[in-house]
């Protein structure tokens, strides 16, 4: 399991019997800032250990804060936080006794610990991926990307300040896929904080303008040439891809129970990555689908692994459909990173550089995309979504394709 970060102490800190009023009776400041309709703003300013705490409102009843109306009561406040620290209580706790915007149950990091919790809770009874709770804590981390709102409350945050997170985010060198998929997981946190009416609601995020994805593309042709640089007790799993476009997640959890009379029953995927990995009794859409297997080549392969498959290599638990034979695991599973050498040693010996996900998945819904309509294409790839095949089934304006339309003879 992934731990969640941990949550600021807002409790009262162990010093006892607390500190010098001497010590804290010059903490804090108020600062004065003029509006365009020529009146004031008056905030309190409380800079401690590098950090910058602004109070700006003041809490008269529970939900109910505030503006300061004159430095008086800007400086009450600021009195009350003083008085406070001094009996021993921490500098956030003091400062949330007087201003919703510090209230500890509020502020990010702690409403992020939280959502940590929950995604914990649902990797443990199989209904999320660790990987995505890895993902989140990352960003979630000290440093991470949502750093940029350490103390902020989770209630006030606004378009402009997304805004500027976003900037902040291109500032830090990320590319604007991954500035794309770090904005979207932190719109999901906000949005289950909207659905559990923790907050009223969740602002506006701007569009990151990614470009489009451009993969690389081979012909079936060459990919049969790197299939056929595969040794042949290894090359299942590749066919598997390379011919009815399975995802490595659901390809690597396959059994050998899974193939009965021409059809894979798929089920199940395995996630994670490493000693993390676990086998999901679920796909990623949570669908159950049967292919039927097309392909020759894997029919015969499939057809020689239930050969070797013996009961003794059963009892011993390897029950991997199609396995690694210098896999350590007892079931022999391929692992993520030994599959990608495999295809980088076959791209290797016939000269061609492609990577394992485009040359087998992506070549086979490229080509099925140019003849195939949507629907069925979308059924035969799994895709929850239909969206998803925009880079599969767009019409491909080829030289072949607007001959057969125009009439137009050979070259020559």
């Amino acid at each position: 399991m992934v731990a969640a970060p941990a949550i600021t102490a807002f409790y009262p800190a162990p010093l006892g019997y607390g500190v010098r009023w001497g010590d804290v009776r010059n903490l804090g400041r108020i600062k004065v800032d003029r509006n365009r309709s020529g009146g004031h703003r008056f905030r309190v300013v409380i800079e401690s250990r590098g950090e910058v705490y602004y109070v700006a409102r003041r809490q008269i009843a529970p939900g109910v804060d505030v503006a300061f109306k004159t430095r008086e009561d800007a400086e009450a406040v600021l009195d009350g936080i003083r008085h406070l620290i001094a009996k021993g209580y921490s500098i956030l706790y003091a400062i949330s006794q007087f201003s919703p915007t510090y209230s500890p149950e509020d502020l990010v990091e702690n409403r992020l610990a939280e959502y940590l919790a929950h995604f914990e809770r649902l990797v443990a009874q199989g209904k999320r991926s660790p990987s995505t709770v890895r993902e989140v804590a990352r960003y979630a981390a000290p440093g991470g990307h949502f750093s940029y709102w350490a103390r902020v409350n989770a209630r006030e945050i606004s378009f402009a300040q997304v805004e500027d997170w976003h900037a902040w985010l291109g500032e830090r060198g990320i590319g604007l896929k991954t500035q794309a998929n770090i904005s979207g997981s932190f719109r999901a946190f906000l949005r289950r904080l909207k659905r559990r009416s923790e907050i009223s609601a969740v602002p506006e995020f701007p569009a990151i303008e990614v470009p489009e994805y451009a993969p690389t593309l081979i012909t079936m042709e060459q990919q049969a040439k790197i299939l056929a640089a595969i040794p042949w007790e290894r090359r299942g799993l590749f066919l598997c891809k390379a011919t009815e476009a399975l995802r490595l997640s659901e390809a690597r959890a396959l059994e050998i129970g899974d193939y009965e009379g021409g059809n894979l029953r798929i089920v199940k995927v395995i996630q994670g990555k490493g000693r993390a990995e676990r086998v999901q009794p679920h796909t990623k859409n949570r669908s159950v689908r049967v292919k039927e297997i097309w392909s020759a080549e894997l029919i015969d392969w499939l057809d020689w692994r239930l050969a070797q498959s013996t009961p003794e290599a059963r009892l011993r638990g390897e029950v991997a459909l199609f396995p690694n034979p210098t896999a350590r695991n007892a079931s022999k599973r391929w692992g993520i990173s030994p599959a990608e050498r495999e295809w980088k040693r076959a791209c290797d010996a016939v000269g061609i550089r492609v990577s394992l996900q485009e040359g087998t998945r992506h070549c086979i819904l490229t080509k099925l995309g140019q003849e195939m309509p949507q629907l069925v294409l979308q059924a035969f790839s799994g895709h929850r979504d239909a969206r998803s095949l925009k880079h599969y089934s767009q019409p491909k304006a080829t030289k072949a394709a607007i001959r057969r339309i125009t009439g137009g003879g050979d070259d020559g």
